[in-house]
């Protein structure tokens, strides 16, 4: 954030830039925590599983070891996919919650305007 110009902290709300920071934050924590211990279980699942596999059946471990890149391509294509819906979220969220930060930060001045349906009327239809 500190290397970001001066006119893209002007266009953005303070409320936004709140948002949206905490939200990838707390994004970026959960999928470290949850990453690791997943990696770690998945490694020794993986290992297991193959002794366990060749022990039983030779045959059907290569036909399971020769599938299984086809099915990492088809995961992969669907994260891919996702990927920018998900950024979308992101983005929406962030407006949004923008959009409450100020709204009850400035409730005051809201309040001393009467502006108050104005304000809900913009959250239901969204046009934030």
């Amino acid at each position: 954030m500190q290397r970001l110009p001066i006119p893209f902290f002007a266009r953005k709300s303070h409320g936004e830039l709140m948002s949206r920071t905490t939200n990838d934050i707390d994004n970026i924590l959960n999928s470290l925590n949850q990453s690791l211990v997943q990696i770690i279980s998945s490694i020794i699942m993986l290992a297991g599983s193959l002794t366990m596999m060749l022990l039983l059946n030779g045959w059907l471990t290569l036909i399971a070891v020769v599938t299984a890149p086809l099915i990492a391509w088809f995961a992969s294509a669907v994260a891919s996919r996702t990927g920018a819906q998900f950024k979308a979220q992101q983005q929406e969220l962030g407006k949004l919650n923008g959009f409450i930060e100020e709204t009850v930060s400035g409730h005051r001045v809201v309040a001393l305007f009467h502006q108050e349906q104005r304000i809900a009327s913009e959250f239901i239809t969204a046009r934030i």
